[in-house]
Order: structure tokens, then C-alpha cells, then sequence
């Protein structure tokens, strides 16, 4: 008898024991996930694009830039549209603009020059042999009505921001056209 009423007694301290470890594991659990939630919202959440919805809307750019700002009007391509470079020389950016105008041409159905007006390519640094593993791919591209210029620190960032300069030309009422905007990004 003895026997029988000490394991009920050790028997309901476990029951006991259980809960109470049971209650403390929630509570423990539940001001886990205040912090976390709290941590999330104030630190790690993503800030979204500073780009609007409309214009958003209005581009199929893949992938997004950083800052992208549509200024309003066009910049309409025509047979003067050419093509100036500034910088050091660099054999791969030359090939990139070469494949931008063939690509710009079999678009646009137009034949023009590839030295004169309209795109101005300004750069700093030439591309190494081996892309380093930070290498600045920044840019920034201004399309206004009369010009079309891009900004880069590297030859890294041209080929970007032709790359984005491409995915941009439309053709749309008989007319092929870069909407004018600004782009700064950083790949």
C-alpha cells in the first residue's frame, strides 16, 4: 500500500513538473518571437524600391534598378543617332557598344552611323583580364528628349547600363523611343 500511494504522489509531482516545464518552454517561446518580430521590423525587413508603382508600371526592366525616376517625354531614335565613348580603351566595352547598335538597328529597322549624337558613354577604369570579386558595376543613366547619356566608374557598369539601355527601347506608333528617366544603380 505504501508502495502504491508513493508513485501516485511521484506520478502527479511528474504531471506537476511537466506543466509548469510546458508553461515556461511557451513563455519562452512566445518573448522569442516578440524579439524576432520586433528585430525583423525595425532591422532586417527590406526597404522597398525607391521606385513608384507607375513607373514601375510603365518599364520592363529586368532586373530592377536601385533608383529609377521617369522624367516624363522621349527620346525619339533617328538615322543621326550615334554613338560617343569616353574613356580609356577598352576592347570589351567596344564589343558591347557594337552588339548595343546591332541590336538598337535590327529593332528599330534604322540605319545610322555608329560614331555622332544622341548616346554619350563616359568611364573611368577599363575591365581587368578577371573580373575582381567587387568589382563597381554602378551606373547611372540620364534620357532626356535630346540626348541619352550614361555614367559608369567602370567599364564593368557600361556594359550594365547598356545591358538596361537595351531592355528599355520600344517601338510603338511607327516611332522607336527610350521613355525619358533617370536610373542610378548598383548591381
Amino acid at each position: 500500500f505504501a508502495f502504491v500511494t508513493l508513485n501516485l504522489i511521484d506520478k502527479e509531482n511528474k504531471e506537476s513538473m511537466f506543466k509548469r516545464i510546458l508553461k515556461i518552454a511557451g513563455i519562452i517561446l512566445l518573448i522569442l518571437l516578440g524579439v524576432a518580430t520586433f528585430i525583423w521590423f525595425n532591422y532586417l525587413k527590406p526597404k522597398p524600391l525607391p521606385i513608384s508603382r507607375e513607373d514601375r508600371a510603365a518599364i520592363t526592366l529586368m532586373p530592377l534598378p536601385a533608383s529609377l525616376k521617369l522624367t516624363g517625354g522621349e527620346f525619339v531614335l533617328t538615322s543621326g543617332f550615334g554613338v560617343t565613348v569616353q574613356g580609356p580603351a577598352d576592347e570589351v566595352v567596344s564589343k558591347a557598344v557594337d552588339r548595343f547598335i546591332d541590336r538598337t538597328i535590327n529593332q528599330s529597322k534604322l540605319t545610322f552611323q555608329p560614331k555622332g549624337e544622341g548616346l554619350t558613354i563616359n568611364y573611368i577604369t577599363a575591365k581587368s583580364p578577371v573580373q575582381p570579386v567587387e568589382a563597381d558595376e554602378s551606373y547611372k543613366i540620364l534620357i532626356n528628349k535630346d540626348e541619352i547619356t550614361i555614367d559608369a566608374p567602370s567599364a564593368y557598369g557600361v556594359l550594365r547600363a547598356l545591358e538596361s539601355l537595351s531592355q528599355l527601347l520600344k517601338t510603338e506608333n511607327g516611332k522607336t523611343v527610350w521613355p525619358a528617366l533617370k536610373i542610378d544603380d548598383n548591381p
